[in-house]
């Protein structure tokens, strides 16, 4: 087969920062003003990353114990484990949990918020005709060469741009120059 020219981007995700819709800073302050606290500085004060990392640790062992006493119900024994927890790191982790319950009830009734879905919800769509992943070109047996002028086989393993999810030969930005079908998969 022969080369197609395409010149996309690898993922729409490289659009992001242009086109990306947003939430309107009204919602934001109702949110502080409702709630008495706004996302950052819960975010800030229940779950930065030392206490995440700490409370992960003490959940772990408490969903150890839960499965060690009870095989069937662990999942309810976890929880009520956490929620009982003298553990100031739990302790964190459950503010933030209930925290995050009510910012999601209340995000979903913000008719901003709601218009806010149905655009991004657009823009996806839209984002994937502009990307090479976004019109379903990156699988296995199509070879790409990439603006840098290297060549890449999408393998059998995976299509997501090299070795994994989280550790890819190339970012999202990158543009794909061109592509051809090297086999089909049946």
């Amino acid at each position: 087969m022969n080369w197609i020219k395409c010149n996309l981007p690898w993922h729409y995700n490289s659009l992001f920062d242009k086109h990306l819709p947003e939430i309107p800073a009204i919602v934001y302050e109702r949110v502080k003003k409702t709630l008495g606290i706004s996302y950052e500085e819960a975010e800030d004060k229940f779950c930065p990353m030392r206490i995440m990392q700490r409370a992960n640790t003490a959940m772990d062992k408490l969903e150890l114990k839960a499965q060690q006493e009870n095989e069937k119900n662990w999942r309810k024994i976890f929880k009520e484990k956490c929620l009982k927890s003298k553990n100031p790191d739990i302790q964190a982790w459950n503010k933030w949990v209930e925290f995050r319950e009510k910012y999601d009830k209340f995000m979903d009734v913000q008719p901003e918020y709601i218009q806010y879905q149905k655009d991004f919800e657009n823009f996806n769509k839209d984002g994937d005709q502009k990307s090479f992943c976004g019109r379903g070109l990156n699988k296995p047996g199509t070879l790409i060469e990439t603006a840098d002028g290297n060549q890449y086989l999408i393998g059998d393993i995976n299509a997501n741009a090299g070795v994994c999810d989280d550790c890819v030969e190339f970012g999202n930005d990158m543009i794909i120059v061109k592509y051809k079908i090297i086999y089909e998969k049946k």
